[in-house]
């Protein structure tokens, strides 16, 4: 999607911060309504640095699933980058995290 939204001039999306998280090797996974509700990360895309496990914070929400954060790396503005398999050429968005947690607490 980044060329696609590049190409239209988009520079920049929210993103929901679980997904910084869900990008960490060291992300602390529990499935089912006690953590994650979706399919578990794929550890192909766990590019992100190793944040600390007192850096994740796991809520409940009305939704019945716990997403969790890492702090300060979830709220802090990212790159997101492609690059094409065919010819090696890159894109980058910025990405804006909005907060899944606290928002719903």
């Amino acid at each position: 999607m980044i060329p696609i939204l590049k190409k239209v001039g988009i520079e920049w999306s929210i993103i929901a911060n679980t997904h910084l998280a869900r990008a960490c090797p060291d992300l602390p996974v529990v499935a089912g309504s006690g953590g994650e509700m979706c399919d578990l990360p794929n550890r192909a895309d766990q590019l992100n640095a190793v944040q600390g496990v007192g850096n994740y914070q796991r809520l409940q929400i009305d939704r019945g699933c716990s997403p969790v954060q890492v702090m300060p790396f979830g709220f802090q503005l990212h790159y997101a980058r492609y690059v094409d398999p065919q010819t090696g050429a890159e894109s980058k968005l910025i990405v804006v995290p909005s907060d899944q947690v606290f928002a719903w607490a």
